[in-house]
């Protein structure tokens, strides 16, 4: 074709009408249906006789609307015009049809795009009020909100989820003046806290924001009594899923009454939840509606998250802060609000943290106009100078001192522009070329703002710190405080400075303020919190080379005492010894400070005539003081005095701590004595201070044993004599019990403590009802814990024996098994409310010792298992004490050290020890535990459990100790080698030595053997039964033991053969039955006195003289029985046996021939 044709051709295809294709979806699904236009004309054609009749467009239905709007958001403005039209044409039909096409969107439960665009639509165009169509909005709003509430009762959770959804967004989505009915809104209101307890998360939460804007916060507009707010304080405690604990603390009304549960939020386990308290405390509540200490509590907590998210969540409300109107961008106003005095650390790290993000500038701060103004110049500015020229005195009152915050404010900015100083040297020295030239002028730039920050000399700034230090006021002497740290700042090789600062500390140091001022509290003896005597002891350190400073402080304690006392003799005021109390309490503390705070320097160089000298001058006069408080600080220097040197450590020092810790009225003064001891212990270890304890005289007649271990001929003596045994150890007893506790070892004397305190095992709420403490309330809590520790001697003595368990294990107690027993019992006798300090250290102890890696650790709990258990078999709840061991036996282990290895030598460099695996788990002596346990159960057997309460309690320790015995970590035998393999290869297992292989194995036979024994005494007892058998198969396949030796011939009668044991298991019998015997008829086994079951009188008569109805049946029996005995005392006849007929004629022969 030519090119004439070919266009006529393109021509004609342009000019012929297209066949357009049209998309639709149907209302059921989302699928779409693809329609000719051509199939379309042709229906049309042949109903109207062939005629074309007028195209029609598609009907607009709500389903159709409802499918349109998945397609996206741009389109729902269109859409929301076309069913408020469908709407106003016929509302009753209108209603009814999205009610039938949200049934399809109500199954989704998946929260897919498409879905949520629909309900996103829905929601919108419920709360769409069009001008001119208020009324028809709002019946159309109730009447949905009502059909969502009668379908959140159904049993699929997407149909009560989306409907929830829904009702949540339609409230929360309606205008300030929408209103609905009282009905529905009590309808409302009842469904939704309905919901609020679904099981499913999400559906809760969607409840909790449906209730947000139904709260209602009554006559005094607290929220404390309704009933939306309380149940949203209820729950929020006890909600485990985030989500729903998110959508409850967003919904959750904002008020004096809710804002400590919104501060409580802040230390959520899940961060998202933390994230929302801080943006809900910046956006809902004024920072003046929130008191001082939630101020710095929530700073607190969320500048020290380890989250960045809440952390930035925390420094946008701090910004908040910041920018109110109460602080207007002053940081000042800031520090003024968290309190600077009594929350320093906060404030000082919100302070920096301003700082850091740029939104206080300290360079905007250092200029002279500032520092003359409001800064360190203030005291010292031109006209003052040229009127000290001119000899006239300028008095400073105390309305021209830095407030605390003042201080705070300018001792930060004065570290920031030193920090940045240094660290802008250093970038000046590493870089080169014009960036050297850029970073030297930056750092002379900020250089010059230090200096005009800063007063013109060093000792101007002394001047200033003095004049702080005179106020005698708690807030002077804080800001004293601030400003002396500024000398960091300065250079300490200026020798005027040096020596203003030395003289500075010492007049200070020996200076307990006016004597006759009662509102004087500018030291610690007259109320202060002895930082500012740390920060002076600080400053000697700084001015003075070495250890001068030890002199110029311990000199100043002794001029400080006789200072005092020389006023005290002139003024003849023998009566009043309140001054004295002052001088003697004031130089103990600081010459405590000073050894508190000494290094390693000072330890070793602190010659034995110089501790003689203290124990002169301060630690003898204060021991025998009659102030309690004098004496407190005396025991806490001499607590720190043995920490200091070892030639502290005499006799004497040791007979002061126990003897104060024992006897002393005090209970200040007892928890600080055991403190020090605890320490003491700690350091040089407990047999070090029992050898120089005082060891009580015996008494005439009577044989007083203070060690365990006695000789083998005492041993036999005793066992001959058994009645003169008990009696000697009943008057033993007695005698210990009149011993002194500073006599006793360290150990029995804290144990003494502990028992005298609260009774093992014994909750003190079944005594008595204590008084509830809120949990919630931290100042509460830290208070109850601070009282603790000063005034509870039971806290001291169970922190000391913890302490002293994981630092040196097992060998560092006499009766280690007692020790571990004993704080348990404490667990469970102590109350967390009452005593959170024991509570919290007991609870952090058990999980430490049980997942030591030191074996010598461990041990110390394998071995209190059992006495543990017996200790809590005659209390209730011994299922929980069995519980908890199990937890605590679960634990894993630690990683082992490289030296702890038996049988072999020690951790070298070899390639060959890279390749070995240590596994130390039998030398805690869990095969051994196994074996205790096991026969306690056979023992427990021996008797029957009995019936009543008594039985009950047998049979709770009978189940408990099983329980404990099916959750022990058995060693692996199999894996348990004696030597290094030659080619060296890796070892999946422990190196042990021959003879702990031997004795693991011979302990889990025996305990193998005993569980077999008792499983054929207690067959009723499903659960132990149960328990037992579990153990019984976990040391089969410890042993290595086939699993076809388990199978016992349990359908066998019990009177026709005896136990059926494996070979390798006959020989361990005989001694287990021997342990079993002894053991059921010792007093070491809980209800070892129990009897058997009671039988009646009236039972027992029958059964001595029988009834006439059963004298037939008697005689009959006794008959029988006579005539078995003549029978067999009647010699038998010899018969020849008659031949067996049989088929088999040789055997029958042979039987004739025998």
């Amino acid at each position: 074709k030519n090119s004439f044709e070919r266009k006529k051709e393109r021509r004609e295809r342009r000019e012929m009408p297209s066949k357009k294709k049209t998309a639709t979806k149907t209302k059921a699904d989302d699928d779409v249906k693809v329609v000719d236009d051509d199939a379309l004309e042709e229906n049309e054609n042949a109903g109207c006789g062939g005629t074309p009749a007028p195209q029609k467009l598609p009907q607009i239905t709500v389903a159709r609307l409802l499918n349109e709007t998945q397609l996206g958001v741009s389109m729902h403005k269109r859409i929301t015009q076309q069913m408020t039209r469908l709407r106003t044409e016929n509302p009753e039909k209108f209603l009814r049809d999205t009610c039938q096409c949200l049934l399809h969107v109500l199954l989704v439960y998946k929260r897919d795009v498409h879905t949520e665009r629909v309900i996103r639509f829905v929601i919108a165009f419920t709360a769409h009020r069009e001008p001119g169509h208020e009324e028809e909005a709002d019946a159309f709003c109730e009447s949905l909100i009502l059909f969502l509430l009668n379908v959140t009762t159904a049993k699929d959770r997407a149909i009560r989820f989306r409907a929830c959804q829904l009702v949540a967004g339609i409230l929360n989505a309606l205008g300030p003046d929408a209103e609905i009915s009282d009905d529905l809104y009590d309808q409302m209101e009842e469904t939704m806290l309905e919901r609020l307890r679904d099981n499913t998360p999400v559906v809760r939460a969607q409840a909790a924001r449906a209730l947000s804007r139904l709260q209602d916060g009554g006559e005094d507009a607290d929220f404390s009594t309704n009933e939306i707010t309380v149940a949203f304080i209820e729950l929020i405690g006890g909600e485990k899923n985030k989500d729903a604990r998110k959508a409850i603390l967003g919904a959750l009304a904002i008020s004096d009454h809710t804002i400590s549960v919104v501060v409580e939020r802040t230390r959520d386990v899940s961060e998202e939840v933390r994230r929302i308290a801080f943006l809900a405390l910046a956006a809902k509540v004024p920072v003046e509606s929130v008191s001082i200490e939630h101020r710095a509590l929530v700073l607190r907590r969320g500048l020290n998250d380890r989250s960045a998210s809440v952390k930035s969540a925390c420094i946008d409300m701090l910004k908040k802060w910041m920018s109110s109107n109460v602080c207007e961008n002053d940081p000042i106003a800031l520090l003024k609000l968290l309190d600077a005095e009594s929350h320093p650390n906060i404030s000082e790290m919100a302070l920096k943290t301003l700082i850091e993000m740029k939104v206080v500038k300290p360079m905007a701060y250092a200029t002279k106009e500032k520092s003359e103004a409001n800064g360190l110049r203030r005291f010292f500015p031109k006209k003052l100078e040229e009127e000290e020229e001119e000899g006239k005195e300028h008095a400073t009152t105390k309305e021209e001192l830095f407030s605390p915050e003042e201080a705070l404010f300018w001792r930060v900015i004065v570290e920031a522009l030193a920090n940045q100083t240094s660290s802008s040297g250093k970038n000046t020295s590493l870089a080169v070329g014009q960036a050297r030239a850029v970073l030297q002028a930056e750092t002379e730039e900020v250089e010059d703002a230090l200096d005009q920050c800063l007063p013109e000399s060093s000792m101007d700034l002394l001047r200033i710190i003095s004049m702080h230090a005179d106020g005698k006021t708690t807030a002077s002497i804080f800001s004293a405080r601030q400003l002396m740290m500024t000398l960091n700042c300065s250079d300490m090789n200026d020798g005027a400075l040096r020596r203003g600062a030395a003289t500075f500390v010492y007049e200070r140091l020996r200076s307990i303020g006016d004597l006759h001022d009662e509102n004087d509290i500018s030291c610690y003896a007259r109320g202060g919190d002895g930082e500012w005597e740390k920060q002076l002891i600080d400053l000697a350190k700084r001015v003075h080379d070495d250890n001068e400073h030890v002199a110029v402080v311990l000199g100043a304690c002794d001029s400080l005492r006789g200072t005092v006392e020389e006023e005290i003799a002139n003024n003849e005021n023998n009566g009043d010894d309140d001054n004295n109390v002052f001088a003697e309490t004031q130089a103990l503390f600081i010459a405590s400070s000073l050894f508190e705070t000494a290094n390693n320097s000072l330890s070793s160089k602190l010659p034995a005539h110089a501790t003689e000298a203290v124990m002169q001058s301060l630690i003898r006069p204060a021991i025998a003081h009659a102030s309690a408080g004098v004496r407190r600080e005396g025991i806490r220097l001499l607590g720190l005095l043995l920490m200091c040197g070892t030639n502290a450590l005499t006799e004497e020092t040791v007979r002061i701590l126990r003897t104060a810790g024992d006897a002393d009225p005090s209970e200040s003064v007892k928890c600080m004595a055991l403190r020090a001891l605890g320490d003491a212990a700690m350091l040089y270890g407990p047999k070090a201070l029992d050898a120089r304890r005082e060891i009580p005289v015996p008494k005439k007649g009577i044989h007083v044993r203070f060690d365990e271990e006695e000789d083998e001929e005492e041993e036999e003596k005793r066992k001959n004599e058994k009645e003169k045994e008990n009696n000697d150890d009943d008057d033993d007893d007695d005698d210990e019990d009149e011993i002194p506790g500073y006599q006793l070892t360290l150990e029995k004397q804290l144990l003494r403590i502990i028992e005298s305190a609260c009774e093992p095992f014994e909750n003190p709420k079944d005594k008595t009802d204590l008084e509830e403490l809120d949990a919630e309330n931290i100042d509460a809590m830290n208070e109850a814990a601070f009282t603790e520790s000063e005034n509870s001697a039971q806290t001291i003595a169970c922190e000391t024996l913890a302490k002293l368990a994981l630092r040196r294990g097992y060998y560092a107690f006499e009766q280690p098994s007692l020790v571990i027993s004993t704080l348990l019992g404490a667990i469970f006798a102590c109350d967390a409310q009452e005593t959170p300090r024991l509570a919290q250290c007991l609870a952090v102890f058990f999980p430490a010792i049980a997942s030591a890696p030191d074996a010598k650790v461990r041990a110390c709990l394998i071995d209190a298992v059992l006495p543990s258990l017996r200790m809590a078999s005659q209390k209730k709840g011994v299922a929980k004490v069995a519980a908890f061991l199990t937890s605590l036996l679960e634990l894993e282990v630690g990683a082992s050290s490289s030296n702890n290895k038996e049988g072999g030598d020690e951790a070298s460099n070899s390639d060959n020890n890279k390749n070995v695996t240590v596994i130390e788990r039998s030398d805690a002596g869990e095969a051994e535990l196994v074996r205790a346990l096991s026969i306690e159960i056979l023992a427990l057997n021996a008797k029957p459990f009995g019936t009543g309460i008594a039985g009950a309690q047998v049979k709770a320790y009978h189940a408990a100790v099983a329980r404990v015995l099916s959750r022990v970590p058995i060693p692996d035998v199999k894996s348990m080698l004696t030597s290094q393999p030659n080619d060296g290869s890796a070892v999946n297992g422990s190196i042990v030595s021959e003879e702990t292989k031997q004795r693991v194995t011979l302990q889990l036979s025996e305990a193998f053997v005993a569980m077999k024994m008792a499983m054929k005494k207690c067959p009723k007892e499903k659960i132990a039964l149960k328990d037992i058998n579990i153990a019984k198969d976990r040391i089969h396949d410890s042993l290595g033991v086939s699993s076809s030796s388990r199978n016992n011939k349990e359908d066998e009668d019990e009177e026709g053969e005896t136990l059926d044991v494996d070979l390798q298991f006959a020989e361990y019998t005989e001694g287990v039955e021997k342990y079993s015997n002894e053991l059921s008829q010792s007093e070491d086994l809980p209800f070892y006195d129990r009897k058997g079951p009671k039988v009646s009188k009236l039972k027992q008569k029958v059964m001595a003289a029988p009834a006439r109805e059963r004298s037939k049946r008697a005689a009959a029996q006794a008959a029988a029985e006579k005539w078995v005995e003549d029978d067999l005392n009647v010699p038998l006849a010899k018969i020849t046996p008659q031949p067996t007929r049989s088929s088999r004629r040789r055997e029958a022969l042979q039987e004739f021939n025998e």
